[in-house]
C-alpha cells in the first residue's frame, strides 16, 4: 500500500528538510540551549546553597553565592537572548526557502493542473499556510530545543534530592500530558478544513472583485454575498473547534501546574518539619519542580502547535506535490541544423488525441503541418478544440496520443523554456502585467532599449495612442491592463511578439472581442508583422484569414476540410457554410473600417 505523503509524519519529515542546510546554526542554537539549561540548573544549585547559608549565618559564604547568583542571571539573559536571535534566524532562513521553492515549483507547475484549481484559491493555500507556518517557526522553534533539554536535567537533579516525590509527581505529570495529547489530536484536521474553507472563501472574494462590473450590473451581491458568508461560516466553525481544544488543553494544563507544586510544598514541609529534609532542599526542590513544570506544560502545547502547523503544512504540501514540466531537454544550440532547415516543417501534429477529463476527447486523430514562412489558420465551431491545438504546441498541455514535433524533432524531447523562446503569442484574452507600457512590451525582449520599445510600438499601430498618454510609455496599465482599452491592450500585446521576434507566430482569435475600427487597426498590424513568419491563426471572424495560404476547418476534434479561401468557398463545405452564414453582412462593414483606418494610419 502506498504511503500518503501527506500524513503527519511524513509532513514533518518533510518541514525537517528544509533546516538541513542550516545545520550549522541549529548546532550552535543546541550548544546555547545546553548552557542556558546549565545555567538554569546551576540557580537552583546556588539557591540550596544559599538558604543553607542564611540559616546557618554563614555571611562570608552567602556573599559569595549571591554574587554567583548575579553573575550566573545574567550569564542566563545573555544566553536566552542568543537562543531566541539563532533560533529567530533558523525561522527566517527557512521561510526564506520555503517561499523560494514554492515560487519555484508554481513556476513549473503543469498548466492544466493550474487550470484545473482556482486561482484564488492558490493564492489563499500559499499565502495563508505560509504565515501560519512562519508564526509556528518563529515562536516553537527554540523551544523544541530547550524545553526537552531542560527537563531531562531538572529531572536528573531531583532525582537527587528526593526521587519519591518526584515519582508521584511524574506519574500525575504523565497522566494529565496524555490527556491534553488525546484532546489536541484533532486540531490538525479542523486546521486542514479550515483552510480548505478559507482558500474557496478567497476564491469567491477574488471573483467578485474581478468581475465587478458584471456583479453590480446582474446584482449578484447578494447571491455571492451568501457563498461567501457560508464559506467563511465553515472556518468560523472550524476554528472555534480548534479554539475549543486549545481551550481545554491549556486548563488541563494549568491544573499540571498547580497540583504537583502545592502536593511538593504540602509533602516536602511535613518532612521538613520531621527532619528527613533540609529547607534548602525544599525550596530548590520547588524551584525545580517549577522548572519541570514549564516544560511539561509548554511540550503539550508544542504538540498542539505542532499538529496544526501539519495541517496546514499538508494543505502546502498538496500544491507543491502537483506535477511539474520538465526542464531539461534538447536546446536551441543542440538543434541549430534542424532550425536552419526550410524543407524541415516548423511544427507538424501527427495523429494527436487530446482529453481534458480522461474521457470526452477534444481532439481525435488530429494531423497538422506548418509549411516554413506560411500562413495556417483553423477555423471551426466554438468548443471544436481550436485553442487547445496552440496549448498543445506550446507544451502547455501533453497530448494523450501521437506526437508533437517542432522542427523535425520531438516536442518531448525539448526543453520547454527553449521551445517557447521560438513562439510569439498574441491571443483573445490578453494579459497585461500591473507595470508600464514600456515594461510589458519589453517582456517580449528582457533589457530591450526604449528605442526598440517604440518601433515595436509603432509597427504594432499602438504608438500613436501610447504618446497622447499623460504618462505615454511610463503609463500604469493597472491590474490585467484595466485602464486600457481592448484594442489598446491588444497592440500592446502585437508590440510584445514584434520584439521578441520569434520564428513562429501564433494567434488565438486576436480580434474576436473588439470594436470594428480596432479590429482594422489591430489587423493591419498583424499583417504587418506576418511577414517571413510561420503563423498559425485560430480564427472566429472568417474574413480576417481570406489571405491565409491553408485553412483547416475543425470539427468534433478532427480536420474535416483544408485549402485556401476561394477554394473551400468552391467547395460549398462546412466552411463556406460558416462564412456565408456568419460574415458575408460584415465585409462591407470591415471594408469600410479598413478604408477609414488606411486613412487614419
Amino acid at each position: 500500500m502506498k504511503k500518503n505523503r501527506n500524513d503527519e509524519g511524513s509532513v514533518l519529515k518533510r518541514c525537517m528538510l528544509y533546516t538541513k542546510p542550516y545545520t550549522g546554526i541549529i548546532s550552535l542554537c543546541t550548544i546555547v540551549s545546553v548552557g542556558n539549561v546549565a545555567l538554569d540548573v546551576f540557580v537552583a544549585y546556588l539557591l540550596r546553597r544559599l538558604v543553607s547559608s542564611s540559616l546557618a549565618s554563614m555571611y562570608k559564604e552567602l556573599s559569595i553565592v549571591v554574587l554567583l547568583m548575579i553573575l550566573t542571571i545574567t550569564a542566563g539573559i545573555i544566553f536566552k537572548y542568543l537562543k531566541r536571535y539563532l533560533a529567530g534566524s533558523i525561522s527566517t532562513y527557512i521561510m526564506r526557502d520555503m517561499k523560494e521553492n514554492i515560487s519555484s515549483h508554481l513556476e513549473n507547475i503543469k498548466a492544466l493542473k493550474v487550470d484545473s484549481n482556482h486561482s484564488g484559491e492558490i493564492t489563499s493555500r500559499m499565502t495563508n499556510s505560509v504565515a501560519s507556518l512562519q508564526r509556528f517557526f518563529e515562536l516553537d522553534l527554540s523551544d523544541f530545543i530547550y524545553q526537552p533539554l531542560i527537563l531531562i536535567a531538572v529531572l536528573i537533579y531531583m532525582i537527587f534530592i528526593n526521587w519519591k516525590i518526584l515519582l508521584v509527581n511524574i506519574i500525575l505529570i504523565l497522566l494529565i500530558s496524555f490527556i491534553a495529547m488525546v484532546l489536541s489530536k484533532p486540531i490538525s484536521k479542523y486546521t486542514q478544513e479550515a483552510q480548505l474553507h478559507l482558500g474557496k472563501a478567497n476564491s469567491i472574494a477574488q471573483d467578485t472583485i474581478d468581475g465587478i462590473h458584471m456583479v453590480k450590473a446582474l446584482n449578484l451581491y447578494d447571491t455571492l454575498g451568501k457563498k461567501f458568508g457560508k464559506e467563511v461560516l465553515k472556518v468560523l466553525e472550524k476554528n472555534l473547534k480548534i479554539e475549543k481544544r486549545y481551550s481545554i488543553v491549556i486548563s488541563i494544563q494549568m491544573i499540571m501546574l498547580i497540583v504537583p507544586i502545592s502536593l511538593c510544598t504540602l509533602y516536602g514541609g511535613y518532612l521538613a518539619v520531621k527532619g528527613d529534609m533540609d529547607p534548602g532542599s525544599l525550596i530548590t526542590f520547588v524551584f525545580l519542580l517549577n522548572l519541570m513544570s514549564t516544560p511539561a506544560f509548554i511540550i503539550p502545547q508544542m504538540i498542539t502547535s505542532l499538529k496544526s502547523a501539519t495541517g496546514t503544512a499538508s494543505h502546502l504540501f498538496e500544491i507543491l506535490d502537483w506535477e511539474q514540466e520538465r526542464k531539461d531537454g534538447d536546446t536551441l544550440e543542440k538543434l541549430k541544423s534542424s532550425l536552419e532547415n526550410k524543407e524541415i516543417s516548423p511544427v507538424e501534429l501527427s495523429n494527436v488525441n487530446f482529453s481534458y477529463d480522461g474521457t470526452s476527447k477534444v481532439l481525435a486523430g488530429l494531423d497538422l503541418k506548418l509549411e516554413n514562412g506560411k500562413t495556417t489558420a483553423i477555423v471551426g465551431a466554438s468548443g471544436s478544440g481550436k485553442s487547445t491545438i496552440l496549448k498543445l504546441i506550446c507544451g502547455f498541455y501533453e497530448p494523450t496520443e501521437g506526437y508533437i514535433n517542432l522542427f523535425g524533432n520531438r516536442l518531448s524531447t525539448w526543453s520547454l523554456t527553449e521551445a517557447r523562446s521560438l513562439f510569439s503569442i498574441v491571443s483573445q484574452d490578453t494579459y497585461l502585467f500591473p507595470a508600464t507600457i514600456a515594461e510589458n512590451i519589453s517582456f517580449g525582449k528582457p533589457g530591450a532599449s526604449l528605442n526598440e520599445i517604440i518601433e515595436a510600438a509603432m509597427t504594432a499601430n499602438a504608438h500613436e495612442f501610447i504618446v497622447e498618454l499623460p504618462e505615454g510609455y511610463n503609463t500604469l496599465v493597472g491590474e490585467q491592463g484595466s485602464r486600457l482599452s481592448g484594442g489598446q491592450r491588444q497592440r500592446i500585446a502585437i508590440a510584445r511578439a514584434v520584439l521578441k521576434n520569434a520564428p513562429i507566430l501564433l494567434l488565438d482569435e486576436p480580434t474576436s472581442s473588439l470594436d470594428i475600427i480596432s479590429e482594422a487597426l489591430v489587423q493591419d498590424a498583424l499583417e504587418k508583422i506576418i511577414v517571413g513568419k510561420t503563423v498559425l491563426v485560430i480564427a472566429h471572424r472568417l474574413f480576417t484569414i481570406k489571405k491565409a495560404d491553408d485553412i483547416m476547418v475543425l470539427n468534433q476534434g478532427r480536420i474535416v476540410e483544408k485549402g485556401t479561401h476561394e477554394s473551400l468557398i468552391k467547395k460549398d463545405g462546412l466552411y463556406s457554410k460558416l462564412y456565408f452564414k456568419q460574415f458575408l453582412t460584415q465585409e462591407g462593414a470591415s471594408s469600410n473600417a479598413a478604408r477609414e483606418v488606411s486613412g487614419v494610419c
